[in-house]
């Protein structure tokens, strides 16, 4: 190992899968070397040779330091020096397909570029990055919503309790006019000109305190149907937040 090279051929123990196709062969060694170099893209770089026949396993480019982590992973049998990397090129990954025994035929090498290899897969990647972009814009449209639903809320309550003490206010001045018009009854005396005012402002006072109880249920209504649209909302901002910390990661990841 005091060669300076780092190209390396890893072998590796046969999988217990049965591969139905050469690209699910190819990502189980890249999954398998983005455990040691950090991602999956840092691996696809890295790869230049797969082989899906036995001796199972791949070739990459890689530093000592990866090598030393490789060694410990309980699928790796050997690592080996790949004298053969003239042949390589960095865009490209070779792959080493199973002999056809019954026709004595010998494994074939085949070289495939790495964009058409991966380029699927990446193009999922981006549709997924997408999609989380315009999750998020959703999130923050539906909590800005929700602002602007809870300060309207804030706004009508506001009005109601100003309605509500308006109420009170005309509701002491009606008792008092009522007293007062007792009072005149019951002692029999002639009405002064303040009294008479008192008994003409009786019923006007009273329709509008009627008018006052009609304007406070309709708010009330109203403060009732802007809490269930922020509990709707907030329902909603829950579910996509779910999808965005759990989903994503796991897509991610496979």
């Amino acid at each position: 190992m005091a060669c300076k090279s780092d190209h390396w051929l890893v072998h590796l123990k046969r999988p217990e899968c049965v591969f139905s196709n050469y690209t699910k062969c190819i990502h189980y060694c890249v999954r398998l070397l983005a455990e040691v170099v950090g991602s999956e893209d840092e691996a696809k770089e890295k790869i230049y040779m797969v082989w899906c026949a036995p001796p199972f396993g791949f070739a990459a480019e890689i530093d000592m330091e990866t090598l030393n982590k490789l060694k410990v992973l309980q699928d790796v049998l050997a690592l080996l020096l790949d004298y053969s990397v003239s042949a390589k090129t960095k865009n490209d990954i070779f792959l080493a397909a199973p002999p056809n025994r019954r026709k004595n035929h010998p494994t074939i090498f085949a070289c495939y570029d790495k964009a058409e290899i991966f380029g699927r897969k990446k193009t999922y990647a981006e549709d997924k990055e997408e999609e989380m972009k315009l999750l998020e814009r959703s999130v923050e449209e539906l909590e800005s919503t929700i602002d602007v639903l809870e300060n309207k809320v804030d706004i009508v309550k506001g009005e109601a309790e100003r309605q509500r003490l308006l109420r009170e206010e005309l509701e002491t001045e009606l008792q008092v006019i009522r007293n007062q018009m007792l009072s005149v009854t019951t002692s029999g005396t002639s009405l002064d000109v303040e009294a008479r005012d008192i008994i003409c402002r009786h019923p006007v006072l009273q329709s509008i305190l009627e008018e006052k109880d009609r304007e406070l249920q309709k708010m009330e209504v109203q403060i009732e149907v802007l809490e269930k649209n922020i509990a709707e909302k907030n329902v909603e901002v829950r579910f996509l937040m779910y999808m965005y910390e759990f989903q994503w990661p796991r897509d991610r990841s496979s």
